[in-house]
């Protein structure tokens, strides 16, 4: 719990004052399970190819869709196992699942003819900019020659299994 106090003045010029009470959020526990997946597909969409710019900055999510019925059953009953095993610690809780995958980045700028790297895009003049303080003509320069763009990994899983706490597989059957 938390309080802020705020202080104002009505149209007569008389001080207001307003206590607000709010709630904090505090994460006092963290638990996690790791699934087996056993197979995999990579159902993203396909990249736009008409991009004329020299450099693209693309932003990537990432997401999951299970293969089959049995993986979802999978899931839901690791979730439901992780809640009975913390619904002691607390009664206010939220659980997150989501795909991990080996140097996934969130963003990453592309240079689509590596013969012609523009000068603004290479690390050294980047350092002599943010030295001399000459950022608006860098921005300028870079910005008038990037396409940006959304891309997003979608996967298609199918789950078999979750590790327990000494790293050995547990396969499930549903």
């Amino acid at each position: 719990m938390g309080d802020k106090i705020q202080n104002s003045y009505d149209v007569n010029g008389k001080p207001i004052t307003r206590t607000e009470t709010y709630q904090v959020k505090e994460v006092t526990h963290t638990d996690s399970t790791q699934m087996y997946i056993y197979e995999w597909a990579d159902v993203s969409p396909p990249v736009d190819s008409t991009i004329t710019t020299l450099l693209l900055q693309v932003h990537f999510t990432k997401f999951y869709i299970h293969m089959d019925t049995q993986s979802r059953q999978i899931l839901e009953s690791v979730k439901e196992e992780m809640t009975q095993r913390n619904k002691t610690r607390d009664t206010h809780f939220t659980i997150y699942d989501g795909i991990n995958i080996a140097n996934f980045t969130n963003s990453r700028l592309f240079c689509l003819d590596e013969n012609r790297i523009p000068w603004y895009a290479n690390t050294f003049w980047w350092a002599i900019v943010n030295i001399t303080f000459l950022w608006f003509p860098w921005e300028v320069a870079y910005g008038s020659n990037l396409a940006t763009g959304q891309f997003d990994v979608l996967k298609r899983v199918r789950i078999t299994g979750t590790y327990d706490e000494n790293g050995t597989l547990q396969l499930v059957t549903i």
